[in-house]
């Protein structure tokens, strides 16, 4: 018996050190050296529009022109005339293009347009934004929280998003955006931070690409090809491929005949210090915006930026404190009631009461859900619901009460998951958030109960057990 009663209390105290454990990984975060800095490593809070300050972009049509070469232009000059030395050679007539062709101006480009400038968002890590279109004459606005990385919605919108790899000399093209798998960014040490004795490394940031099967297959079917040999006098020369994104050559390189090629690393920008952090990571999300521009369909439509808006947060910078702060206060009220009411096993269930609200954090957090106002109510309604769940659990003399406990608190929140679930697939926004906030907060109502069933039974004739 004295054994099973050791067992027990061992059992409790490492439950409650994992819970105070969790909370406050939660609470302080967990902090990495990243480069020379250090970083938190868990994801930040996304907020909604209305809890943070907005941008606004308006992306119109690009009307502007481009000089190509003419073609269909009749050339007299392939033959050397009297004006002409005999080695002289002429130059390719040129014309002025729109760079968006007339045929292109159309609804159905106009809200491809719009859907892609989503996705990109999206894929960029905007997850609060909202995109119009104007179907008459394609004009764009772009409404998204004011970060560190919004005013890279910019570039989200203007680019086309084109890739190509091409043969540098003959410019063939050898392999197109429509081969590619996925595109990732990462960054390798330079060969300038091995040649300096500088404290700081040097970065090149670039993107990773992967290719679909038949892309995978020409990639090395090209590296065989595009490779370093030596001319006769013994001097090197190399074939090489430029890899081009918008039409721009952004790098050049041959490959190793011997290598088996999985991926392709291109360099955005090569030697970036870590010195200066804010130079590295803006350089980062420059080739952020670039993968997130490859991963989605190009633009049918050039857009150029005409307007750009700052609006400030009717919430207040202070809004969020004041919200936490509200929290803690039905947080400390709820544990006053429960510590008077049951004493010892009271301050248990706070306990689990806050172990409850760091696991619901790390989850909407983890999960990316955008908070909104309603989502913040939401957090509240739940955490208040839990301490609920823990009253009709807690001096439950069997684990079988407990269970029935649990499926009488179930059964009375029916309505409650049903309407969550229909909010979480809502296009509305706060219903949305409101939704997920809920599903998260249901899903850790099974820490609460497993929890209990260690902490929160109590027997009649020896108190807890």
């Amino acid at each position: 018996m004295k054994k099973k009663t050791l067992t027990n209390i061992l059992t409790r105290i490492l439950v409650i050190l994992l819970i105070i454990l969790v909370s406050a990984i939660a609470f302080l975060g967990i902090q990495k050296k990243e480069l020379n800095n250090w970083k938190n490593i868990l994801p930040d809070y996304t907020l909604s529009k209305e809890l943070s300050n907005i941008r606004t972009f308006v992306f119109s049509v690009d009307t502007s022109t481009e000089e190509v070469e003419d073609e269909n232009a009749e050339n007299s000059t392939n033959a050397t005339t009297e004006n002409q030395t005999e080695g002289e050679k002429t130059e390719t007539p040129k014309k002025q293009v729109p760079v968006n062709d007339p045929s292109v101006l159309n609804v159905d480009n106009y809200k491809k347009s719009k859907e892609v400038i989503s996705e990109r968002l999206k894929k960029f890590g905007i997850t609060d934004y909202s995109v119009t279109v104007n179907e008459e004459n394609g004009e764009i606005s772009v409404d998204v929280p004011y970060k560190s990385i919004t005013d890279y919605t910019v570039s989200l919108g203007i680019n086309k998003g084109t890739f190509l790899l091409i043969d540098t000399d003959t410019k063939e093209n050898l392999i197109s955006q429509d081969l590619i798998k996925s595109v990732t960014v990462n960054y390798k040490q330079s060969s300038a931070t091995q040649s300096t004795q500088s404290k700081y490394a040097s970065y090149d940031i670039g993107l990773v690409v992967k290719f679909k099967k038949d892309g995978l297959s020409k990639l090395n079917e090209i590296s065989k090809k595009y490779i370093e040999t030596m001319n006769e006098n013994g001097e090197a020369t190399q074939k090489t491929v430029t890899v081009q994104i918008d039409g721009e050559d952004r790098y050049t390189t041959y490959f190793s005949p011997e290598g088996n090629y999985t991926e392709l690393f291109i360099p955005i920008s090569q030697n970036v210090s870590t010195e200066n952090m804010d130079t590295f990571n803006d350089k980062y999300n420059e080739a952020a915006v670039i993968a997130s521009e490859l991963n989605t369909e190009s633009m049918p439509i050039k857009y150029s930026l005409t307007k750009g808006t700052f609006i400030e947060s009717y919430t207040g910078e202070n809004f969020l404190k004041c919200a936490a702060i509200a929290l803690a206060v039905v947080v400390a009220i709820l544990s006053i009631i429960l510590i008077a009411k049951y004493k010892t096993i009271g301050i248990l269930a706070t306990i689990i009461e806050i172990g409850f609200i760091a696991i619901h954090s790390l989850l909407i957090r983890a999960a990316v859900v955008s908070l909104t106002l309603s989502g913040l109510a939401a957090i509240l309604t739940v955490t208040i619901m839990n301490y609920i769940l823990i009253s009709m659990l807690i001096n439950k003399e069997k684990v079988i009460e407990q269970l029935e406990a649990c499926k009488k608190f179930i059964i009375n929140i029916i309505p409650f998951i049903i309407t969550i679930i229909v909010f979480a697939f809502s296009r509305n926004v706060h219903l949305q958030s409101v939704g997920m906030v809920a599903i998260w907060g249901i899903i850790t109502f099974i820490y609460t109960v497993l929890v209990a069933m260690l902490l929160l039974r109590k027997n009649k004739k020896n108190g807890v057990e």
